[in-house]
């Protein structure tokens, strides 16, 4: 191989990561531009890890209690770095980690295709780039006018919403590759390959057991279904599959029994998803997701492509004829049927756990039996290598032409300050202090984006702390006195609950009910203090008031 050879494929390298990072600039801007600033930005949901480090770098006390997952990998590492670029501008930082997601998955898929057995290297390099313009694709399509339910792809590039349990799996079934060979050859478990695999496989699957067990449910399961079909088919011996699923299970069952010794910080625990009952529902939801996903051209186009990625992998898979190369494909099957099955089968109404369907099936792309078939099919060979390299430099331009306009787009909405009704709130306040309650949907932006003027709190339906996602600390020694209104519900909660407000103040998005002075106040205060001393007992947290009791007892004794 000659030095040009070299420099062409190192740099090739460089700029396809390069490539993708500006495409998927383009498809957030017209995402952000469209729809998607809520989700973004304003979601109560994906504000826990700015609303984590400003209270960190606030030196505030830290008794946080998160959700099902604790975002230890990757998740919390990846945003602080995004924030430390962005020299703390949370709107930016969330836009940064997004992209930097795009460019994460484009490095695995990569390293997917490397542990493929190509005849190419060029091809090597060219399929997963493929891969992950597809998946700037399916951000773009997802750009529909809706909200969550129908933008589920985009769920990848969002800080919390389970990418890391994806790109987890991704990282040990690249391992799993390239100890076994693609599947094509016997692990030696003496050898430090394997050593190595163990190692890094279940360290990353014990630490993201841990941190989200849904990483068990999307990829664990999956692999251990396609191994045990391979097995059966004789595509894989016995042994090479047990050596290849010993280290990602004992790794799970360590992690998942670690989750109890970190009890106090979630909630609830992961068992609590489940709801059996409700599978009824969760079929109707799903029904009713589906029938209004494919009533866009977008989503029908989306939807089509999936399709078709799955029947590229029952095709790698028959061509495979029994050897370990049809794993691949059988993951991608598995994963596929699992995530959809078991979330109807959990009775979830959520879309954000389907994350992996618009993923794994991507794989298929990096699996070299694929482009040898197509290429016998239509019996081309050189005249593909010429248009692949016309479409790569054809990418690369447009990326090139799209850059500009894009950071313009990024940089102007970033740069808006606040978040909705923020300013009105801010300007009632004045130089007050004043605390407030709302729900988690209200407050957790306005707490966010305020300033240290705005203290809000985010209550549930029985005016109690809402320990969800939060710093119980927040809590501490508050006295409220009004209640943000941003839905009938609420409306309703407020009036029955604390009663008719001094003044209503309408901020357009929301309203505030004034409950200075009135029976609403003492309400508020009561029931906030009663909850907030349940939630620090009852997850091993010092409660404050018996502390100060207790010392002036002591003193008192003294």
């Amino acid at each position: 191989m000659d030095r040009r050879t070299v420099a062409l494929r190192l740099a090739a390298e460089v700029a396809a990561p390069i490539v993708i990072a500006l495409l998927a600039a383009g498809a957030l801007s017209v995402a952000l531009d469209a729809h998607g600033q809520h989700q973004f930005f304003y979601d109560g949901d994906s504000l826990v890890l700015p609303l984590f480090q400003q209270s960190l770098a606030r030196g505030e006390p830290s008794q946080w209690v998160m959700s099902s997952q604790l975002f230890l990998l990757p998740e919390l590492p990846f945003y602080l770095l995004c924030s430390l670029v962005a020299g703390g501008a949370v709107k930016a930082a969330l836009v940064l980690n997004a992209i930097l997601n795009a460019v994460v998955l484009s490095l695995l898929l990569r390293s997917v295709s490397g542990r493929m057995r190509w005849s190419s290297a060029w091809a090597r390099l060219g399929a997963p780039f493929a891969a992950s313009l597809l998946f700037v694709a399916f951000l773009l399509l997802d750009v529909r006018g809706a909200q969550t339910n129908e933008s589920i792809a985009t769920f990848t590039v969002l800080t919390t919403y389970y990418y890391g349990a994806t790109f987890v799996a991704l990282t040990v079934l690249a391992l799993a590759l390239h100890v076994t060979g693609g599947f094509r050859t016997q692990p030696r478990i003496r050898s430090a390959g394997y050593a190595c695999y163990a190692v890094a496989a279940g360290l990353l699957l014990g630490v993201e057991t841990l941190s989200n067990p849904l990483v068990v449910f999307q990829f664990a399961v999956p692999l251990g279904l396609a191994l045990c079909i391979a097995v059966l088919l004789r595509a894989v011996p016995w042994r090479s599959a047990a050596l290849v699923l010993a280290p990602p299970v004992a790794a799970a069952v360590v992690g998942y029994a670690a989750r109890f010794a970190l009890g106090r910080y979630l909630l609830p625990g992961a068992t609590s998803y489940v709801h059996l009952n409700q599978i009824p529902e969760s079929i109707r939801f799903f029904s009713g997701v589906a029938v209004s996903f494919v009533s866009t051209p977008g989503g029908i186009a989306e939807a089509a492509v999936v399709v078709l990625l799955l029947g590229a992998c029952v095709a790698v898979l028959r061509a495979a004829r029994g050897t370990g190369d049809g794993v691949l494909p059988l993951f991608v099957l598995c994963a596929v049927a699992v995530t959809l099955v078991g979330t109807v089968l959990v009775g979830s109404t959520a879309t954000r756990y389907l994350g992996p369907v618009f993923v794994f099936p991507l794989l298929i792309l990096v699996h070299p039996l694929l482009w040898r078939r197509a290429a016998a099919v239509v019996h081309v060979r050189r005249q593909v290598r010429a248009v692949g390299a016309g479409a790569a430099i054809a990418v690369a331009v447009t990326a090139l032409v799209v850059t500009a306009p894009a950071a313009a787009s990024l940089r102007a909405v970033t740069a808006s300050p606040g978040s909705p009704g923020l300013s009105c709130l801010e300007n009632w306040i004045g130089n007050r202090s004043l605390t407030g309650e709302g729900s988690y949907w209200a407050v957790r932006a306005l707490d966010l984006f305020g300033t240290r003027r705005v203290d809000v709190l985010q209550v549930d339906s029985t005016l109690g702390a809402r320990a969800w996602m939060t710093d119980l600390a927040s809590f501490d020694d508050r006295i409220p006195s009004y209640f943000i209104v941003d839905a009938p519900a609420r409306r309703s909660q407020a009036l029955t609950e604390l009663g008719t407000p001094d003044r209503v103040v309408d901020c357009g998005v929301f309203q505030i009910y004034d409950y200075s002075s009135t029976r609403g106040e003492a309400t508020m205060t009561t029931k906030l203090a009663s909850s907030i001393r349940y939630q620090l007992t009852s997850r091993g947290y010092p409660d404050r008031i018996e502390e100060a009791t207790r010392d002036h007892d002591h003193d008192r004794d003294r």
